[in-house]
């Protein structure tokens, strides 16, 4: 029987007990015969029974969160058959392209409320990783480690004991080591956002160590930490946001615990600390307990996430308004790509290159070279060319040099804007995606509001 259907099949199931049989009286396991052999084989696969079980939705609603595609999301919630799981799973799928995590949490409750405890079922096993990554998204972090506690504790034995499933375990748990209580974390909270501020983006410092001038091609925030005032990359490009590694040794920091489920811009998966930093100053913004990932990075970095707690802003090239008071009327939905887990999210805008639509990645922190508009990943988007792909060696942020192949394209259009003329860079990655760069800034202005889940770019004039 194809997987497709095994699926199908104990969906069926699961509905059937929890309309029926609301309260389980049996701790036996109910798995399809047909599941338990797929695991079974699986699990001989030395990479599997390393690094866990990655059930893969058939439906195509994995794709559909991790793409930012709500046209397809509607499509399904519109499919209104009785007991359709996944019409309750598009709402939620909806609420989290919004960046309304705590909404797309409650609509998954229903599901969690009314299943038998000993059905296992890959669709609910996949609800539950989504569910975790709600509260990862929206930055509850204690809600976010209970659960995962939660699923392990509830799925591990009943299936561990059953021969050759001995090595069971779910790869998005697997992903993360934690070490601090729960009920230490206290939850995130904002104040001073009423009213609008305006602060300045810097494109330059002088570094204090040796009184050099520091050229950025990336706009920068002057941010308190702890009451330690340094300028922070503004990177829509990632959803939490980065310290140094040194920062861990901060009183200040409390260290949850190790992920390797965060990918770059470029999908290049990277092993990071994760923890909660006590407060973060925006200029009359006072943001607590707010979660940041440790690495390497030579220098911080303010992500999406942050964004969302200031409510509404408003990035220019040159400055970040932000507060409840700007209200712009933008008719487009945000659209946040999100990984099932939570452990990534990139801002989605959709874009017309040479009357080609297609999504892009909107990421101000890619501009590591000067005049760059759009990048292009191949070999999948392929574009129209107007004339022969040209070469230039460019400088770039480190002071190193790199050649480039790019294009002039005369048609760039964003949400009905022309903008005319850009450059494009073509790159050969094996993540294919389109990428706005941060000289569009120069352009328009992006304008995000997370309390009503709209978005739209303004031209500048």
């Amino acid at each position: 029987m194809p997987l497709k259907a095994i699926l199908f099949c104990s969906l069926l199931l699961v509905i059937f007990l929890a309309v029926f049989h609301p309260a389980s009286a049996t701790n036996r396991i109910i798995m399809p015969k047909e599941l338990e052999a797929i695991l079974r084989q699986n699990l001989l696969k030395e990479t599997v029974a390393k690094e866990g079980v990655n059930f893969n939705d058939a439906s195509g609603y994995d794709r559909a969160i991790a793409d930012g595609n709500q046209e397809f999301l509607q499509t399904l919630k519109a499919q209104t058959l009785t007991n359709n799981i996944y019409h309750l799973v598009a709402d939620m799928g909806l609420y989290r392209l919004r960046g309304d995590f705590k909404a797309a949490a409650n609509c998954l409750q229903p599901i969690e409320n009314n299943t038998p405890q000993n059905i296992i079922n890959p669709q609910l096993i996949e609800i539950e990783e989504f569910q975790a990554g709600n509260y990862l998204l929206n930055g509850d972090i204690a809600e976010w480690r209970r659960r995962l506690q939660t699923v392990k504790t509830k799925y591990y034995p009943p299936i561990q004991q059953l021969p050759g499933l001995e090595k069971f375990s779910l790869k998005y748990i697997e992903r993360v080591t934690l070490k601090a209580d729960s009920r230490l974390i206290e939850p995130p909270s904002v104040t001073g956002i009423k009213g609008i501020q305006s602060l300045p983006l810097f494109y330059s410092s002088v570094a204090p160590q040796t009184a050099q001038k520091q050229t950025f091609f990336t706009p920068h925030l002057k941010v308190k930490v702890n009451n330690i005032t340094q300028l922070f990359e503004l990177d829509t490009g990632t959803y939490i946001g980065i310290l140094p590694l040194h920062w861990v040794h901060n009183p200040h920091v409390q260290v949850i615990g190790t992920l390797n489920t965060s990918q770059d811009i470029l999908g290049n998966r990277i092993e990071t600390i994760f923890g909660i930093v006590d407060e973060i100053e925006i200029g009359n913004a006072v943001l607590k307990n707010i979660p940041f990932s440790f690495s390497n990075e030579t220098e911080p970095s303010l992500g999406i996430y942050v964004l969302r707690q200031l409510g509404r802003v408003q990035i220019s090239y040159d400055q970040l308004r932000f507060g409840e008071g700007l209200n712009y009327p933008c008719q487009q939905n945000i659209r946040l790509a999100t990984a099932p887990d939570g452990s990534t999210a990139h801002l989605k805008i959709q874009i017309q290159l040479n009357n080609q639509p297609m999504m892009a990645i909107f990421d101000s922190g890619s501009g590591d070279y000067q005049n760059d508009d759009l990048l292009l990943q191949q070999p999948v988007l392929v574009i129209p060319k107007e004339g022969q792909l040209k070469k230039a060696v460019v400088n770039t942020t480190a002071g190193s040099h790199s050649m480039r192949i790019y294009q002039d394209i005369n048609n760039l259009k964003i949400e009905n804007i022309e903008l005319g003329s850009v450059k494009v860079i073509h790159t050969q990655m094996s993540k294919n995606q389109a990428i706005l760069m941060v000289n569009i800034l120069k352009k328009t202005s992006l304008y995000l509001d997370f309390i009503e889940g709209k978005s739209c770019l303004i031209k500048r004039d």
